[in-house]
């Protein structure tokens, strides 16, 4: 089959990729995932390097959509900027978080495209880049340390274990751990989240799944003729990798449990309406903290609580749960040593 054939089949799809590229959006989305990868692209006889600007969004369902890719010349931030107001004018209103690599310049476009976002750093990223130059017979001894920053209680607990982890590696490995204390401010906002939802918000892994699709072009295809021609191939194997995506994210009912309590404030009205008679259950380990609460009750608790566990139960009227039995269906998975208590 000659290239020129192939061309002309595939140039159908262009008005299907156009329509798709200027779709409307959700007015929320509580999280997005943003990326971007490299490919060779040949323009006017001379191969070039091209980003595609790829972005993830999770919706309130919990669902993943590939909400666009763009075509652009090597990642910079101001590319992103352009690329965020696109989902601005396409009807995004508000992103709870947005979990990106560490860009130069990348947390002020978010900023300024989406000024109440709150930009987490991808821990993967950082795990994978302080880990480069460190020699295979410390990098699992290294990487367990790196663990205890980000599996630590809170945020003060964890830049205590980030120093402890500089003072012992940067005598052999200098200025390894610079990265963490410059980005302390993008790499801390999961604290204030339980483990669950920090699982999802610290790391890309949504996105990297995407990709690594995306890449296995890279490897069937050195060079694309042009850009058109990359971003018609990666729509396509969008169009057939999202095919699977049937399920909802993992424990999303907890997850948005707990981020309509953060942002519960930001929720469209129509969402507002339909959560203001949900009881969060939070059950914490042991002590004062254990309880079952109102959304109005449970953010004090989600902030100093190490361990939290969430359950959202849609209700009306309201009501209040005084027997443990009532709520044994929604905590089963639970072990019996943590305690719920009487609203």
């Amino acid at each position: 089959v000659s290239e020129a054939l192939v061309t002309d089949v595939t140039n159908k799809i262009l008005p299907e990729i156009e329509s798709w590229q200027k779709r409307p959006l959700c007015a929320v989305y509580p999280i997005v995932y943003i990326d971007a990868i490299v490919f060779n692209v040949r323009d006017n006889g001379i191969i070039r390097k091209q980003a595609a600007y790829v972005i993830l969004g999770i919706s309130e369902e919990g669902h993943k959509e590939v909400l666009s890719i763009t075509i652009g010349e090597s990642e910079s931030a101001k590319f992103w900027l352009s690329v965020l107001n696109e989902l601005k004018n396409r009807g995004v209103k508000d992103i709870f978080v947005l979990c990106a690599d560490g860009l130069t310049g990348i947390g002020d476009a978010i900023a300024a495209a989406f000024p109440m976002t709150e930009y987490q750093r991808c821990i993967v990223h950082m795990v994978r880049n302080t880990l480069k130059y460190v020699a295979d017979k410390d990098r699992k001894e290294f990487a367990n340390d790196l663990k205890t920053i980000y599996h630590a209680p809170d945020e003060e607990q964890g830049y205590r274990n980030m120093q402890v982890v500089a003072e012992k590696w940067d005598k052999k490995y200098p200025r390894s751990m610079d990265r963490w204390k410059d980005n302390w401010a993008a790499v801390s906002p999961m604290f204030k989240f339980s483990d669950i939802v920090r699982r999802v918000i610290y790391t890309t892994n949504a996105i990297e799944s995407l990709n690594s699709g995306f890449r296995r072009l890279n490897r069937s295809r050195n060079v694309f003729p042009d850009s058109k021609a990359l971003l018609k191939a990666l729509y396509m194997a969008a169009d057939n990798i999202t095919k699977k995506w049937t399920n909802t994210l993992r424990d999303w009912g907890q997850v948005y449990a707990e981020l309509s309590v953060m942002y519960g404030d930001r929720l469209p009205p129509s969402l507002a309406e339909r959560h203001k008679n949900a009881i969060i259950i939070y059950i914490a380990k042991g002590g004062d903290d254990s309880k079952i609460c109102t959304p109005s009750d449970v953010l004090p608790i989600s902030r100093h609580s190490p361990r939290i566990f969430s359950v959202m139960i849609s209700v009306s009227p309201p009501f209040s749960i005084d027997s443990r039995d009532m709520i044994s269906p929604f905590i089963s998975d639970i072990p019996s040593l943590f305690d719920a208590r009487r609203v």
